[in-house]
């Protein structure tokens, strides 16, 4: 009696594992494509500054411009000492004695 049912679900059981074996595969799959990218570094560091490269133009870019002026300025609030002041300075050419 228990024969005719066995042979009804015996294709539905190997479906089933055919299935679970595709999916199985797709995951070994992906596994193997993150363990060959993870293995090539060369790969890896290009990755990462092309990145690294994107991000600080993208921030380059949305800074406002520097005005000249203003660079000026600071130049000329910075003084260099007087040659007198280098008169005691060991090696200055302007040494008196």
């Amino acid at each position: 009696m228990d024969a005719p049912r066995d042979r009804a679900t015996e294709p539905d059981r190997v479906n089933e594992i055919r299935r679970e074996i595709e999916g199985i595969r797709s995951r070994i799959a992906v596994a193997a494509d993150a363990l060959v990218y993870k293995a090539d570094v060369p790969s890896r560091l290009a990755d990462l500054l092309s990145a690294t490269a994107s991000s600080f133009t993208a921030r380059v870019l949305r800074r406002p411009p520097v005005s000249t002026p203003d660079i000026e300025t600071d130049r000329t609030a910075t003084t260099s000492p007087e040659p007198t002041e280098m008169s005691g300075v060991i090696g200055s050419t302007n040494a008196s004695s």
